[in-house]
């Protein structure tokens, strides 16, 4: 099983270069605070912060964006990098958003 998923995998690495997609329409799961956080143009909205991801590069050989985010509430602003990743898995493909320090797979939100 492990042999035909990496196949699968090294095929979408190698079927063409990322762009910068929309991912409206995909929630990060949330939380107690905030419930799904839709992803809104460049957007998105956690409990306390307002975050913005920019300057938007498309990682070579993956079907992946890399993003620079800034957050800004009332504790302050901070940023962060995020990839969002599409990858196939044994449940079909999904978009993934991974971080130095977490890997969360997105989800569709419920209009």
């Amino acid at each position: 099983m492990s042999r035909v998923l990496l196949s699968v995998l090294f095929s979408c690495a190698l079927s063409g270069s990322a762009t910068a997609q929309g991912y409206d329409g995909l929630c990060f799961p949330g939380n107690d605070c905030t419930g799904p956080v839709p992803i809104s143009g460049n957007t998105f909205f956690t409990c306390e912060e307002n975050c913005e991801m920019e300057e938007p590069t498309s990682v070579r050989g993956m079907d992946a964006v890399l993003f620079d985010v800034t957050c800004r509430g009332d504790s302050g602003t901070f940023s962060y990098r995020m990839m969002l990743a599409r990858i196939m898995t044994a449940d079909g493909l999904g978009t993934f958003a991974i971080t130095n320090d977490a890997i969360t797979p997105l989800v569709q939100c419920e209009q």
